[in-house]
């Protein structure tokens, strides 16, 4: 009786053991790459909406872009956006027209602080959106 008891809790142990590891590799295999993070992402706007800080006001082709709030009331608060390394400029509907929504392999904000290297320009923060190009 004892050793029946003794093997049943040695198989209870193994089980958890088991399913311990189960969600384990679970829990490491979340680290998604970033076609994984954008898949089903069709739009510029929806890869902005995922990332903090940025806010888009508007919809279509007019959509005004904010990244950590406006900065002016009088003056223009748009972004400068930059297409695989072509600054396009300050307006929305070209640059989403420009990056082909379904080649889109990443997009990154780069907050005003940190967008000196784009000069005067780069003053209300920069989105670079990277796409896949294809060589024919």
């Amino acid at each position: 009786m004892q050793k029946r008891c003794l093997n049943l809790s040695f198989l209870i142990l193994a089980l958890a053991v088991t399913f311990s590891c189960e969600t384990t590799k679970g829990v490491a295999s979340e680290e998604l790459s970033d076609a994984e993070r954008y898949e089903g992402i069709r739009e510029l706007s929806d890869y902005l909406r995922t990332i903090p800080g940025v806010e888009l006001r508007g919809s279509g082709d007019y959509i005004d872009v904010y990244i950590r709030g406006a900065k002016s009331i009088t003056g223009d608060n748009n972004p400068l956006y930059v297409v695989d390394g072509v600054i396009l400029g300050r307006d929305y509907a070209s640059a989403a027209r420009a990056a082909n929504s379904f080649a889109i392999t990443n997009v990154s904000v780069v907050p005003p602080p940190r967008a000196g290297r784009y000069g005067a320009r780069g003053q209300n923060g920069v989105i670079e959106v990277t796409t896949k190009r294809t060589i024919e």
